[in-house]
């Protein structure tokens, strides 16, 4: 690189210097780098969110690259040529929905990305809550009964009818006397 002043006089005798940096002539141009983002959802505990329900962001120094924020994709993601550098990948809280980064060289969502490099960067969010099992007996149509039944009445049932069979022999027993 050459650096070069030159050099100017001013009206009032003052000199004034400017600086003019020259590329070299054999400078080579940086091959760009190649972000992947992915966002996956799991609706395990009735849920109903799809990925294109999450936005994402992608940030270099502080502020959204082009294209950015998007709505999440599956599949193989939003696609971004970037600069090489340090990139912040970032979702909005989606109520519900709680979620893990994993994917290629990537920290919590933060990317250090080199010249020519790809990554892939996947955001897995789940629904959370109670698991729906169910359990209920089948129809002949097909359809379930609910489970209305509970150990406690059966512990209730076979407690009535001791007292049942218990009174009645004490009956019996005092009438033969």
């Amino acid at each position: 690189m050459t650096i070069k002043y030159a050099k100017s006089l001013a009206a009032a005798g003052a000199v004034a210097l400017s600086l003019l940096v020259v590329a070299p002539s054999n400078a080579v141009e940086e091959t760009p780098a190649t972000i992947h983002v992915v966002s996956q959802v799991v609706n395990d505990n009735l849920g109903t969110k799809l990925a294109s329900d999450f936005t994402f962001s992608v940030k270099f120094g502080g502020a959204d690259i082009a294209g950015s924020p998007f709505a999440g994709a599956d599949g193989a993601g939003t696609t971004f040529t970037v600069a090489p550098g340090s990139y912040v990948v970032m979702v909005n809280y989606v109520d519900g929905y709680d979620g893990v980064w994993s994917g290629s060289e990537h920290i919590n969502g933060q990317v250090v990305i080199g010249a020519g490099e790809e990554v892939t960067i996947v955001r897995t969010s789940s629904d959370f809550g109670v698991a729906v099992v169910d359990d209920g007996q089948t129809t002949e149509t097909g359809g379930t009964l609910p489970k209305t039944s509970s150990p406690w009445f059966n512990a209730l049932g076979v407690g009535l009818l001791l007292s049942a069979v218990g009174t009645i022999g004490l009956r019996k027993f005092a009438t033969s006397k």
